[in-house]
């Protein structure tokens, strides 16, 4: 038997055409779109890294408002409360105390050591310095002729750092007929002559100063008024041609007065 292969004919009834099918247009377009780009920008913008920053920058805004809270209160406590300079003593040496007709001869030298290293201190300008050695607190015998002392400018002023202390080599020296030299009554005199027969003499130092405390830009002027009394000295070495010293070695004398700043005094 042959097989005879009879031409196939597609049927076309069974044939699935494609069918376009209509949409409707979406009258909401824009809004979609918007939609779908503000959602775009949250997932750039509001991700898991944005919201690390934002954390971190509330984290480090609030670290700074708590160091800075401290740092403010302490400013205003220095500058409300400042700590002054101390002053103190540290030896007198006399080597020339004389009398001759009726006129005072004094020579001597003071180591006076200026302390700034109080719980509020800070840099000090100090403008002008003045010293006095009296006797009895009030009587006049000479002032300082000299200052010598590191970073002292031509003008005497130099500066004192926080936490810094700082000593000044102070000279004395009068022959009494100085005009410029502090006149001596002729009864403190015999007075002197004779407390200089019991062989002791108790002297004092007056200082005058005026500074200014540094605080940033923020300068303020401040005067002191001081006395270091009682500071006494045995005058036996001058007889044998030696100088006459009071040595403060481990009993320093303290200095003690009044400080003036914005017209408010305080005794120190």
């Amino acid at each position: 038997m042959v097989l005879t292969m009879l031409p196939f004919e597609p049927n076309l009834e069974t044939a699935y055409p494609y069918i376009l099918i209509p949409i409707a247009e979406d009258n909401n377009k824009d809004t979609v779109d918007e939609n779908i780009f503000q959602t775009k920008q949250c997932d750039d913008f509001c991700g898991t890294p944005w919201r690390i920053i934002r954390t971190a920058l509330g984290f480090v805004s609030l670290l700074i408002l708590c160091i800075m809270i401290p740092i403010a209160h302490y400013s205003y406590t220095s500058f409300s409360n400042p700590s002054l300079p101390r002053f103190f003593v540290d030896s007198l040496r006399v080597s020339t105390f004389n009398v001759f007709e009726g006129e005072l001869s004094v020579t001597c030298n003071v180591n006076l050591t200026i302390s700034n290293s109080g719980i509020n201190s800070t840099l000090i300008n100090f403008l002008n310095f003045h010293a006095l050695i009296v006797y009895k607190e009030d009587k006049v015998l000479a002032v300082n002729a000299l200052i010598k002392t590191e970073n002292v400018d031509q003008n005497g002023v130099f500066v004192l750092n926080k936490n810094e202390n700082k000593t000044l080599h102070l000279t004395f020296n009068t022959t009494g007929w100085e005009r410029d030299r502090p006149f001596v009554e002729d009864d403190i005199i015999k007075e002197i002559v004779e407390q200089m027969k019991l062989g002791v003499l108790r002297f004092g130092l007056k200082i005058v100063v005026e500074a200014e405390l540094n605080y940033d830009f923020l300068k303020i002027p401040i005067s002191i008024y001081l006395t270091c009394s009682n500071i006494e000295v045995d005058l036996a070495p001058l007889e044998r041609g030696e100088a006459a010293i009071f040595d403060g070695i481990g009993e320093a004398r303290e200095c003690f007065g009044i400080v003036e700043r914005y017209k408010n005094k305080y005794r120190r």
